[in-house]
């Protein structure tokens, strides 16, 4: 893990422009194959994790990147093969298209109880991050611990990370007046151990999401460019019948 902060000036008589960047890779052990690159957006708060586990803001986030995920299964050419009921299939010297009660988008989210996670460890996969995280503060304070604001950039990505990843069961419930979530919930990795890499670059956030206040610290937005991998060459990876 390394940290590399430095500070780079804007034009005469201008303020320092922030220009940080969070490196972080822990490579598997074997060669890997890149699948497929992609970005996902968020803006609205990032709270840092703390005293409390913000398990309802890190949901907050599922829910907003799942029309973006589930967007992607429908138009990738690798994913769009687990939304069809037929496939085709090679029998000898002829292919014929077989039928199947239930998509394999459907089988994944039965088999993880309504969420379909991109990155999976039965596919043997991995996943690299590379975050622009814009936020609505002044440059500085990335690395302390503050009692008000937004607060320092490990623990704020730390909740950003929970909220790409399927919750632990039984840690999410909804309120009666929530509306009911997405089925099935498409959400980014199983869980965090396997995103093997990271990098985070920290900029000024100019604008804020809906009608919140532009001020206010808690406020970000997270440009997240993904590239899956193919860890495990033994395994099935996307765009194979399972």
């Amino acid at each position: 893990m390394s940290y590399d902060p430095k500070a780079v000036t804007g034009q005469a008589g201008s303020t320092p422009l922030e220009h940080y960047a969070f490196v972080w890779s822990d490579p598997v052990d074997y060669p890997t194959r890149d699948v497929m690159e992609f970005h996902l957006v968020y803006a609205g708060n990032l709270l840092k994790s703390g005293r409390s586990s913000h398990v309802w803001e890190k949901h907050q986030i599922r829910r907003y990147l799942h029309p973006q995920l589930k967007k992607l299964w429908e138009t990738h050419p690798l994913l769009s093969f687990y939304t069809q009921e037929s496939h085709w299939d090679r029998r000898g010297r002829q292919f014929v298209v077989e039928h199947h009660e239930q998509t394999q988008v459907e089988n994944i989210a039965r088999h993880f109880e309504g969420y379909v996670p991109l990155v999976m460890a039965d596919f043997g996969m991995v996943c690299e991050l590379d975050v622009l995280f814009l936020r609505a503060e002044p440059a500085g304070n990335l690395l302390q611990h503050k009692d008000s604001g937004g607060g320092d950039i490990d623990n704020r990505m730390k909740v950003l990370f929970d909220g790409l990843c399927m919750p632990l069961r039984g840690q999410v419930r909804l309120r009666g007046d929530d509306e009911p979530d997405p089925s099935p919930m498409y959400v980014l990795v199983q869980d965090d151990s396997l995103i093997t890499a990271l990098k985070v670059k920290t900029g000024r956030y100019l604008m804020a999401a809906n009608d919140a206040d532009p001020e206010d610290p808690a406020q970000a937005c997270v440009i997240v460019s993904v590239n899956v991998k193919v860890a495990d060459p033994t395994r099935l990876p996307y765009g194979i019948s399972l």
